[in-house]
């Protein structure tokens, strides 16, 4: 069984996120999930024919201030 809570009051918002620390900041899971969606996109761009697809505004590394072409920057 699963359900999806839609409302809570904020009293007991703020217990879940102490309680839970997993749910105070996912920024590193959100980017890594970013790294592998760029992963799936490239790999279907080489496969319908393209050669070495990047995306949009190039790798982190290429971009102003960059310092990992794996991930994102979050600013």
């Amino acid at each position: 069984m699963s359900y999806e809570v839609l409302a809570m009051p904020r009293a007991f918002e703020l217990v879940i996120v102490n309680l839970i620390p997993a749910h105070r900041d996912r920024s590193g899971e959100l980017a890594d999930d970013l790294v592998r969606l760029g992963e799936v996109v490239r790999a279907d761009a080489q496969r319908r024919g393209g050669t070495d697809a990047q995306p949009p505004g190039g790798t982190d590394a290429q971009r102003p201030g960059g310092t990992d072409a794996r991930r994102p920057s979050v600013r």
